[in-house]
């Protein structure tokens, strides 16, 4: 009878799980919305196999009605912290309990039981999972209670741990939170967890992130737990930033190799471990959707908690992985991890795993929202023969095909592990790879944006751009004064542009800002600006028309400047009759003006000297002309050109420069050409044009539009009509000077 009584009483506690003293190495737990009121849950914990069993596993076969229990808990401010009732999860028995510890086959085997499913070996440290589930209801939860976390709490952590204070004292916590105004499956984990690593070797790790319903995610480090709201205690000097010994210990983000980083878009871990340790390391996982106002909201919060432990006298060199084209040259970076592809457009690349002395193996996780479109990893040889034939390392074609409904705002996210055949423990690299399938109609958002972009001149009313084409095939070019501040083009907008300012189409967003320029080329003459005036230039790049277009709208290039507050209509230089250098400049508008100072250079257009003052108008809205004049002797100068400029100085000592204008000084030639206006309309007239001069003008495309030989006018002055619906810049060529018109 007692017998019988000390089976019933293990019974009962083998079936309730062994709670008390379970040595818990980390967990994942994930969720599925079954309907308005209910939710799946799996909860996968990982066990210490050198300590007390789960589920009967130590005694004998998996106890098939084992279960554990979680608590659903508010987490909204109206409800934040009330505990909405327990549930009991079922073991799930087809799931297999799996080794965390992979070694070579030539090892042997860990410690683990795998619940009589093979006989235990010898290997320690060891490690399985184990795989709950079972339905959640939410019908106990008021209506104004939207964010809610599922937890898990059981004593107690294994003891094996280094890092914490007491460790086999403290309870083991974990939690999924999740808002329920959402239909969602939360993210999974396809990659076992992080376990046994070298000491003093990079770790190079991807948790191999998916979610099914193609969310964003984002990644970084968190603390351990030991109960709702309560970090776990760590021995000193360990803190939850800084959760071991690693290189750089104890910053969390430097160059590395040193510190402990995770990539936040990819999931990416690197660090390289110092010294022997056993040591939890959790990951928080974030899932991001847009609601109906087109804002991210955070939908739900995932933990993984790993137990990292270190293994030391390894002389190992880690694997790691190459990428290449189709013709199996090397890509730009290594490996290369960022794909951008148009829905219909083929991906394919090489990924070989790399190692100087071992056989390797590749694999992938194989996501689900990638296979069933279509992607495949695909062996490059023959895999019954590579025992024989090789290659002694793997390589994989990745390719796909993305149809027009792999198209989503969140990246599509791949992971590749290379493992060595080092034992007992191989060494492995694994990375994420992200493709983003860009457009759903093929048009592709360019990748490289517009850059130098220019401001010349200037003439206070007026001024010209100039910028180097990003790798759209059109360019955008907004306008603004007073403010920097812009809101990007919108996506399948198409904006009307004008290149007066004012005129054209206004971004709704950001009132005051007009497009100036849309189309292929690379420059515009800005009108309708007024003098004095601050103004702010940003120029993007897109691919499309209509509604069909995508604007690359995160990066542009930008410029700004102050329009001058004198407006100068004209300004040159001629010799006169009487051999005088006589300057004539006509303002139309004047805003603070204290003076010109006239500058001269003998030798550049650079290197100039300060030779005269003239007083301005101060503030003036008629049109003034201003006349300077120089006597000289010829013989004086042994330059054969001078060149002049003005210096416009305000009242408060700011200041801008004009053009520069020149005269020769060659014997033979009495007077310098003239060009007025400039900027012109339709027509030019040409003073000091000497007989049978050869003329030539060119376009802002650089096609030549007129060519002829000038004669028949006695005072060397020509009407030039120039007919061109073309606006910009445009080259005249007088003989063996050039000079430079603008066409309004």
């Amino acid at each position: 009878m007692r017998q019988y009584f000390t089976l019933l009483i293990l019974l009962l506690f083998l079936g309730t799980f062994q709670s008390k003293a379970s040595h818990f190495m980390g967990s994942e737990m994930t969720y599925t919305r079954v309907n308005a009121t209910t939710i799946n849950v799996t909860l996968k914990l990982y066990r210490d196999c050198g300590g007390v069993g789960l589920c009967g596993c130590n005694l004998g076969p998996l106890n098939t009605s084992c279960t554990v229990n979680v608590t659903l808990y508010g987490r909204s401010t109206t409800c934040n912290n009330t505990n909405f009732g327990s549930t009991s999860l079922t073991i799930v028995p087809g799931s297999g309990i799996v080794d965390v510890i992979q070694l070579c086959s030539q090892a042997g085997t860990t410690l683990c039981s795998n619940c009589g499913t093979k006989t235990p070996g010898t290997y320690s440290p060891a490690a399985e999972i184990y795989t709950f589930q079972g339905n959640v209801s939410l019908s106990a939860v008021p209506s104004n209670c939207n964010s809610l976390a599922i937890g898990f709490n059981e004593c107690c952590r294994t003891a094996s741990i280094t890092t914490f204070s007491n460790p086999s004292s403290q309870n083991f916590y974990t939690e999924l939170v999740f808002d329920k105004r959402f239909s969602n499956t939360s993210p999974t984990f396809t990659n076992k967890p992080l376990a046994v690593v070298y000491a003093g070797k990079d770790v190079n790790y991807n948790l191999g992130g998916y979610d099914p319903d193609g969310d964003s995610l984002s990644y970084q480090f968190v603390s351990s737990l030991n109960a709702p709201n309560s970090n776990a205690t760590y021995s000193s000097p360990f803190t939850a930033a800084a959760p071991f010994n690693y290189l750089g210990f104890p910053s969390p983000s430097t160059t590395y190799p040193l510190g402990l980083y995770i990539n936040q878009t990819n999931g990416d871990l690197r660090f390289r471990p110092l010294g022997t340790f056993t040591a939890p390391l959790a990951v928080l996982v974030k899932e991001w959707r847009k609601d109906s106002t087109n804002i991210w909201v955070n939908i739900s919060n995932t933990r993984r908690e790993m137990l990292i432990m270190t293994t030391i006298g390894n002389t190992n060199t880690l694997p790691g992985i190459l990428t290449y084209d189709l013709n199996t040259l090397p890509t730009s970076t290594q490996p290369l991890l960022n794909y951008t592809i148009n829905a219909g457009q083929q991906l394919c690349f090489v990924a070989v795993a790399s190692d100087s002395t071992d056989t390797t193996n590749l694999k992938w996780n194989a996501p689900p929202d990638l296979t069933t479109l279509g992607a495949n990893l695909i062996p490059m040889y023959t895999p019954s023969t590579r025992a024989l034939n090789g290659p002694k390392r793997d390589s994989m074609l990745f390719c796909w095909i993305p149809p027009v409904s792999a198209f989503r705002k969140a990246p599509y996210f791949l992971t590749l592990t290379s493992t060595d055949a080092n034992c007992p423990i191989p060494g492995t690299f694994s990375k994420g790879i992200t493709i983003k399938v860009d457009s759903a109609n093929g048009i592709f958002t360019p990748l490289i944006p517009p850059n130098q972009m220019t401001v010349s001149n200037n003439t206070g009313n007026s001024i010209s751009l100039n910028w180097t084409t990003g790798s759209g095939s059109n360019s955008l070019v907004i306008a603004r004064a007073n403010n920097a501040n812009f809101t990007p083009p919108t996506n399948g907008v198409a904006y009307t542009a004008n290149s007066v300012f004012g005129q054209g189409t206004q971004l709704l967003k950001t009132a005051g800002s007009y497009v100036v320029y849309n189309g292929t080329g690379n420059t515009v003459n800005i009108t309708g600006l007024t003098p004095g005036t601050n103004y702010f230039f940003r120029v993007y790049t897109f691919n499309g028309a209509g509604s069909s277009t995508n604007y690359n709208r995160g990066f542009y290039t930008s410029t700004s400047t102050q329009t001058l507050p004198v407006e100068l209509k004209e300004f040159s230089v001629i010799l006169n009759e009487k051999g005088e250098a006589e300057l004539k400049w006509t303002t139309a508008t004047e805003i603070n003006n204290s003076h010109f100072e006239i500058e001269r250079s003998f030798d550049s257009e650079t290197s100039f000297n300060r030779i005269s003052i003239v007083k301005g108008q101060g503030n003036s809205n008629l049109l003034k002309t201003y006349l300077f004049t120089e006597s000289f002797n010829l013989i004086d100068f042994a330059a054969s050109k001078i060149y002049y400029r003005l210096k416009q100085v305000d009242y408060d000592g700011k200041f801008d420069y004009s053009p520069i204008v020149s005269i020769n000084l060659n014997s033979n030639q009495e007077k310098t050409l003239l060009v007025n206006p400039n900027p012109f309309k339709d027509e030019i007239k040409l003073n000091g044009v000497r007989e049978l001069s050869s003329l030539k003008i060119y376009d802002p495309n650089g096609k030549e539009i007129i060519t002829k030989v000038l004669s028949g006018s006695v005072d060397g002055t020509y009407l030039i009509k120039i007919n061109t619906n073309e606006k910009g810049v445009f080259i005249l060529k007088l003989n063996e000077e050039t000079f430079k018109l603008i066409k309004e």
